[in-house]
């Protein structure tokens, strides 16, 4: 059935296929534009617009924790210099997300032999999933970083040639500017080449422990001093959240040692660690879970069926792409990515908006639809035992 379905589709005109996509996706825009507008929080209120409207005065960058989203708030800042405003913004954002979903499909496309009804299916997905779309009129980071994912998805998807990690490694300096937590894409994208060079690796050992040892140095001292510094990590463990600012699955913080104050975020993490160990080993583990599990006891109950049903079945089919794809290197990329950021939020806090969880997603339809493609290839090729008979 499914391989006539696709034959059916190839029948379909590519000029009026892409019509039909793109004219799902712009009618979600119009919604979601109409129903929101241009969507300020808290976020955009406190640490964005201000610092941006600063440098469009000011025309020089302030010595601010704020730069740590230094991408986004120059985006910001060349629509607010131009006098063009928020709505502009918001509008680039959305166009960057219609560039993203054309890539996504033609990622799909590239490591499905061309497939097209799996490439659609993915769009769809990718389209109409509302927990995606919806933060594209949001002045947040979120848009753009998912955006800058599948930027980063495309050139690995159609080779693993020098010349497409380059341009990998390139794209990649947009989700690390924009967010924090960025850098994970970049080491996503380091595990896949080291994968496809690793035949040339053993002669350069030495170069390359030297080389991680200093590029882990510099991690931890950016961590340390500049990334985490404003985040009271430990004073969140002590109040036993799951959720960040919610009780909702907060665990009872009963004699719970707390470290003594130190200049370092990251020296109170591992005292608290190595003082409440249990207790540690469980907000970690029940912080992993809700992230991964997405759903939400304040979801309504069709936003949680919609996420057991389609999400839940990703995750399946892009753990058996990981295990039996054909596509070896690549696999490392969503691994990669998906557990650092899983082990970030178990280390810190997951939101009450799943937002860290978000941007991820079109990843996991990529390579969760790619995963579904690879199944069917192998039970269509798996004979029948009622044949042998």
């Amino acid at each position: 059935m499914l391989p006539r379905l696709n034959c059916s589709l190839h029948r379909i005109p590519a000029w009026l296929l892409f019509c039909s996509l793109a004219a799902l996706w712009l009618t979600v825009q119009v919604y979601f534009f109409q129903r929101l507008g241009v969507k300020l929080v808290p976020d955009s209120i406190v640490r964005y617009i201000p610092y941006a409207n600063h440098i469009a005065e000011i025309g020089q960058l302030g010595e601010s924790q704020e730069n740590r989203y230094i991408l986004y708030i120059l985006f910001l800042a060349f629509f607010i210099k131009l006098k063009l405003g928020l709505g502009a913004a918001v509008l680039a954002q959305i166009a960057a997300s219609g560039i993203a979903c054309i890539l996504l499909y033609h990622s799909v496309r590239n490591l499905t032999n061309s497939n097209r009804l799996m490439a659609v299916a993915a769009t769809t997905v990718f389209i109409l999933w509302k927990d995606v779309q919806y933060l594209n009129v949001y002045v947040l980071t979120e848009s753009l970083f998912t955006s800058s994912i599948l930027y980063v998805i495309y050139p690995l998807t159609k080779g693993n040639s020098s010349k497409h990690y380059a341009k990998s490694f390139v794209l990649s300096l947009i989700p690390m500017l924009l967010r924090p937590n960025g850098f994970i894409v970049m080491l996503g994208i380091t595990a896949c080449w080291c994968y496809s060079y690793r035949h040339i690796l053993p002669r350069h050992k030495k170069a390359i422990i030297l080389s991680f040892i200093i590029a882990f140095s510099l991690l931890l001292f950016v961590l340390d001093t500049y990334l985490l510094t404003t985040f009271q990590i430990v004073e969140t463990y002590a109040r036993g959240e799951i959720i960040y600012a919610s009780g909702i699955y907060a665990v009872r913080a009963e004699h719970v040692v707390l470290p003594a104050e130190k200049s370092s975020p990251i020296l109170r993490v591992l005292f608290f660690i190595l003082l409440n160990p249990v207790f540690f080993a469980k907000i970690f583990f029940l912080k992993f879970i809700t992230f991964i599990g997405y759903v939400k006891p304040y979801y309504s109950l069709l936003h949680n069926l919609l996420i057991i049903c389609f999400i839940y079945p990703l995750y399946l089919f892009a753990a058996y792409f990981i295990l039996k794809g054909k596509a070896l290197a690549l696999k490392f990329f969503p691994l990669t990515v998906f557990l650092l950021q899983a082990i970030i939020v178990a280390m810190t806090s997951e939101d009450w908006d799943s937002r860290f969880i978000i941007p991820l997603l079109p990843m996991l339809m990529i390579f969760g639809i790619t995963g579904l493609y690879e199944f069917i290839k192998k039970i269509e090729s798996t004979p029948s035992p009622l044949a042998a008979l």
